[in-house]
């Protein structure tokens, strides 16, 4: 069972939030104290409120650029802010993994793994990620196939997408 995947026709103000690189949240006078103190700035001041922004951290910002690119591709359904989890069974008890991005139309279904470090670095866990992503293979198609049911047989693509991560022979 896949949860927390939209119609991308409802999801315009999360676009709008994904395509910039900062976070922007408007606060009370008396709150923005604390959160100016955390690294947020200045971006407007008004009577009552102030509106902050801060850079978006490495990690959710690829997260946030290539669901971009998913829904600028205008895929009918897209996974919501946090990705989308992938349950065993349909109850809420069942065990999940958690994807980080998940676009689904007629022709395509893709489950999205993003992985990125700070500074250019080798992961010597990526085989171990590689592998726990291709083990979703069945469990993603079978939920596709149920929640999205399609006209035709759907293509299944699991992705890794990458950013500041040196990749070896063996990965």
């Amino acid at each position: 069972m896949l949860t927390n995947i939209f119609p991308s026709e409802e999801l315009g103000s999360l676009a709008r939030a994904n395509s910039r690189d900062y976070d922007a949240k408007t606060v009370s006078v008396t709150g923005a104290e604390t959160l100016l103190a955390d690294g947020w700035e200045k971006l407007k001041t008004n009577s009552k409120s102030v509106r902050l922004k801060r850079q978006k951290k490495h990690g959710p910002l690829l997260e946030d650029r290539v669901w971009t690119l998913l829904y600028r591709m205008k895929f009918k359904y897209l996974s919501g802010k946090g990705g989308a989890q992938l349950r065993v069974n349909a109850t809420e008890d069942s065990p999940s993994s958690q994807l980080d991005i998940v676009a689904i139309d007629d022709e395509v279904a893709i489950a999205i793994e993003c992985k990125s470090s700070e500074q250019f670095a080798k992961r010597p866990q990526f085989q171990q990620e590689l592998g726990k992503h291709t083990l979703i293979r069945e469990r993603f198609t079978n939920a596709a196939r149920k929640v999205f049911e399609p006209q035709n047989r759907r293509l299944i693509v699991l992705a890794l997408f990458t950013s500041n991560v040196i990749l070896t022979e063996n990965d």
